[in-house]
This record gives C-alpha cells, sequence and structure tokens, in this order.
C-alpha cells in the first residue's frame, strides 16, 4: 500500500485539484502544480492506446510470454488510474474539479494512502530528486551492455555520463538510489531494465 504525503500548503491555498494532480499524488509522487510538468508525468500512469496494440501485436507474432510481462506491467501502472477514474471524472484532466476534501477521504477509504500528513518545502524537493533520478535510471539502464549496481552507478567513472547529468555528488546520489531501488521496484521494471541491476534484497 502507497504511503501518500499530502501537501497541506498547497491545501491551505487550492481547495480544488485536478484529476492530473490527483493522479500523481496517488502514485506516490509530488505534483509540480505545473500543466505541461504534471501532463508529462501522469503519461506513465494514463491507459494508452498505443501500448494495447503493441500487446496485442506480441500476442498476434507469437511473443505470448514477452505481452504476459509486459501486460503484467501495464496492469500495474494503469490500476491506480482506474481506481481513480471511478470516482472522480477525467473529462477535464488539467482543471481543478475535485474538492481536496473529498480526494483525501477517498485516498484513506479506499486503502490509496496509510496516512495524510503535512511536509515542509526540503520534502517536496527530496521527492523532485528521487523521482528524476528514477527516470534518469530507468532510461540509462536501458542503454548498457553490462550489469551494474548502486555504488558503481554513483562512484565509477564509466558511469559519469549519468551519474554528472543528474548533478549531484556522488554520496547522495547513492542515498536517492537507495531508496529509488526497491525489491518492489524492481519487479515493476521491464525485462532490459532488470538484466542491468540485481534486484535488491528485502
Amino acid at each position: 500500500m502507497t504511503k501518500i504525503v499530502l501537501p497541506f500548503s498547497f491545501f491551505k491555498e487550492h481547495n480544488m485539484l485536478t484529476f492530473n494532480q490527483a493522479l500523481i499524488l496517488a502514485n506516490g509522487h509530488v505534483f509540480t502544480s505545473g500543466k505541461f510538468t504534471d501532463d508529462e508525468l501522469v503519461k506513465t500512469w494514463r491507459p494508452c492506446e498505443t501500448k494495447e496494440n503493441i500487446l496485442l501485436q506480441l500476442v498476434s507474432e507469437g511473443n505470448v510470454e514477452l505481452a504476459k510481462m509486459e501486460q503484467k506491467l501495464y496492469l500495474e501502472l494503469t490500476k491506480m488510474y482506474n481506481k481513480l477514474v471511478c470516482a472522480f471524472s477525467d473529462t477535464t484532466p488539467t482543471v481543478p474539479t475535485i474538492p481536496s476534501n473529498e480526494y483525501i477521504k477517498w485516498a484513506l477509504d479506499n486503502g490509496v494512502c496509510t496516512e495524510v500528513k503535512p511536509f515542509h518545502k526540503k520534502t517536496v524537493a527530496k521527492a523532485k530528486n528521487l523521482h528524476k533520478v528514477e527516470l534518469a535510471l530507468i532510461s540509462y539502464l536501458s542503454t548498457l551492455d553490462i550489469r551494474t549496481n548502486k555504488n558503481s552507478l554513483s562512484f565509477n567513472r564509466k558511469h559519469d555520463d549519468f551519474s554528472q547529468g543528474l548533478g549531484f555528488p556522488p554520496s547522495t546520489l547513492l542515498m536517492y538510489l537507495t531508496e529509488v531501488i526497491t525489491p518492489e521496484w524492481w519487479d515493476k521494471q521491464k525485462p532490459e531494465v532488470q538484466r542491468r541491476i540485481k534486484k535488491p534484497k528485502k
């Protein structure tokens, strides 16, 4: 179950959420309040006709096992969207139409979160940095032809393209990678990512 830390500082100024903001929160991330940034972020969790057509094509070509793995990942990523859209309209996803108090009640009642608590600016910044590291990590691992680990990614010069691109000191990057690369995170990744980094122990 995802523990959502809701931004009370935002709710003090806004008593309404957009569908996109609600979806981002429901997946345990922090929205930016920037329309275009949030639009890009929610693509990760929205149903996608193109993706569904690819799954059908894999089956038609006889790649049944690959299709099953890809479908499992796809269903996991879109699970929260399907829950949310049953309660709130997605007709105008960038327009604030969801009362904040109703969203909080929905999240608690439906087991989307286990608690709701305020947080300060440092927590918001950390959440954004974690998401930045996660996206960069998935993209980078997909390009590798060798297996690596979080320590090598943080300190080994051969991974400078990854580490320096993020702009964090090695020790800070290692801290973020440790939080990102969990057994649950690894299970959700595509095979090409899993093959490039060992599944951590619980």
